[in-house]
């Protein structure tokens, strides 16, 4: 079952050997905020503004079909088995921040 939380997070998995942290600038028109990777151990999303974000897996998501919506300042972990092919989101208005932890060997 994923996570879903209002708090900071951080994240510790001493068997990956490559953690990137990005931060990726969403807007009103969906983009790709993680690429496939097949070798993917962990993800994490956070929206780090004061509006929602959706999320699609595969898929443009908008704000009336979305796989995930996250309201401000929460997360969103990706379930084990993890999921290797793109996501991408969108905002609900304006600019969005969303905090990228991506795992991977």
């Amino acid at each position: 079952m994923p996570l879903f939380n209002t708090s900071k997070i951080t994240l510790q998995n001493p068997t990956t050997t490559v953690c990137n942290t990005t931060f990726i600038s969403v807007g009103t028109t969906s983009v790709n905020v993680v690429p496939n990777e097949p070798n993917r151990k962990s993800l994490t999303l956070e929206n780090r503004s004061q509006n929602s974000i959706y999320i699609g897996f595969s898929t443009s998501p908008s704000a009336t079909s979305f796989a995930i919506e996250l309201p401000p300042g929460a997360y969103y972990e990706l379930p084990s088995p993890i999921y290797t092919a793109p996501i991408n989101a969108i905002a609900s208005t304006g600019t969005t921040n969303v905090l990228v932890v991506n795992s991977f060997s």
